[in-house]
């Protein structure tokens, strides 16, 4: 009895994970503009990567250059532009990313018809049933009720639910390589050596179909898998301390083998573009912020510094000095990784259903924050108090309210470490980490997709804080 009562429990959570993650169920993740644009924004480089490859057998990321279009002013067109096969335009190919996820949703999109909802569909209900399945296999070590709030931090996080069908990211696969640690150590029928040698194995497949869908976040993602790996070996006793450092060592020398695999088949598939080498170390630079974007983006040669092929592909001296002028006034070369990771600490839709509270707000007032905090104009906020009335200021209450909650959570788990030296502890001390080693390593990437990188919280330290803070199972020893 009590199993029928399990699984009708877990099918229930995947029906509610699935409405929400498909259809923003409640309006849990907030506005609609805020459910559609973030995904949105890149998850054309999937469909008209899909489109092209319809039409010349070859499904790599990119995008159409659609005469005036820009995805940000008309976030969700793009998903007409797919159904009537809008792609008759010069199409700019991805560079840095080798597209896997193009050519599994292009197959079956031929193959079977799909329309976009479809597949999203397919999305939604895969990442439903790996929340569910990894929910399972951490009941070993976690109790119930810890689980069950751990699935619904995941499901109701409104930064997961805006990635979660998105067909660009394919978030569900960030789990897998956890979900191989976890499944592995379940079985009990086989050797310790031979646990070890699977999970590497199958660490690094995982981890080459994450890299080859994209890298984004793979610091968070590596951390956290890396991080499970060890709290399960000192869960177990008597675990020698030799050994958990050696098998932990090996474990993280899978991924790196899998990032140097996925690398190889990414410069292997763009063989056919001049000077890629060039090309794909010049966007790593940027993105870590180790060099100045504005040198190379400027450059003669316009393709050093994109992330797609330009039609243009040359400068000459005088569109250089322009191209570098105009780029002075708006570069974010100067920000320090410090201020990138003070501003994510101030978090907008922690909680479901607060971000609602955007509507109150007129869009002069939104324009204007976005000058404060986008522009980096600070003394901006001595106009914005004379400007607007009280219901306008609602909504950044409620961002210093979910910001206060945040810093708490984080000042909470922080004393608990040092209260209790237990596996548990680490584990999470280890999931904040991992999630601000993004912001760390990836500055300027992190500094301009604000509207994206939030979810590195979402899906490692908040999920795994709200599983260990809520768990009462006292199996868990100190090492």
């Amino acid at each position: 009895m009590k199993k029928i009562n399990k699984y009708i429990f877990y099918l229930f959570f995947i029906l509610i994970a699935f409405f929400n993650f498909q259809y923003n169920f409640l309006g849990v993740a907030g506005t609609k503009n805020f459910y559609e644009i973030p995904s949105s924004n890149n998850e054309i480089e999937t469909t008209d990567g899909i489109l092209y490859g319809h039409k010349t057998g070859r499904y790599v990321l990119g995008r159409f250059e659609r005469e005036n279009f820009k995805t940000w002013q008309d976030p969700l067109k793009y998903r007409n532009q797919y159904l009537t096969n809008d792609s008759n335009w010069y199409f700019a190919e991805y560079l840095t990313s080798y597209g896997l996820q193009v050519k599994i949703y292009g197959f079956l999109a031929y193959k079977f018809n799909l329309s976009l909802t479809d597949m999203h569909k397919i999305n939604s209900l895969i990442y439903a049933a790996v929340i569910v399945i990894l929910m399972e296999l951490l009941h070993k070590y976690f109790s119930y009720r810890a689980i069950f709030f751990f699935g619904i931090a995941i499901i109701f996080s409104p930064w997961n639910i805006i990635f979660a069908k998105d067909i660009r990211w394919v978030q569900w696969s960030w789990y897998l390589p956890i979900l191989s640690i976890l499944f592995i150590d379940h079985l009990s029928k086989i050797s310790e050596n031979l646990k070890l040698l699977l999970t590497c194995i199958l660490v690094m497949v995982f981890f080459i179909l994450k890299f080859l869908i994209s890298y984004e976040f793979i610091s968070t993602i590596v951390m956290l898998t890396i991080s499970i790996y060890i709290f399960i070996s000192v869960y177990k006793k008597n675990t020698p301390i030799k050994k958990i450092i050696t098998s932990s060592l090996l474990v993280s020398l899978s991924t790196l083998i899998a990032f140097l695999i996925s690398i190889i088949i990414l410069v292997n598939s763009k063989s056919h573009l001049v000077n890629y080498n060039n090309i794909l170390k010049n966007r790593i630079y940027i993105n870590l912020g180790l060099v100045n974007p504005i040198d190379i983006y400027c450059n003669q040669d316009a393709t050093l510094g994109n992330s797609f092929i330009p039609k243009a592909r040359t400068r000459n001296l005088e569109e250089v000095k322009i191209c570098k002028e105009a780029s002075l006034k708006k570069s974010n070369y100067t920000v320090t990784r410090a201020e990138v990771v003070l501003r994510y600490l101030v978090f907008r839709n922690l909680l479901p259903w607060i971000g609602n509270t955007e509507t109150l707000s007129s869009d002069d007032f939104k324009s204007d924050l976005k000058q404060f905090w986008w522009d980096r104009n600070y003394s901006f906020y001595k106009e914005i108090f004379y400007k607007y009335n009280f219901n306008d200021f609602l909504f950044p209450i409620s961002i210093f309210i979910q910001t206060a909650l945040f810093l708490l959570l984080i000042f909470k788990v922080f004393v608990k470490f040092f209260q209790n030296y237990s596996a548990k502890y680490f584990l999470v001390l280890m999931s904040f980490f991992s999630s601000l080693s993004w912001f760390i390593l990836a500055k300027e990437y992190s500094y301009i997709h604000l509207h994206l990188c939030y979810v590195v919280w979402t899906v490692s330290f908040i999920p795994f804080s709200v599983l260990i803070l809520f768990d009462k199972k006292n199996k868990i020893n100190s090492k």
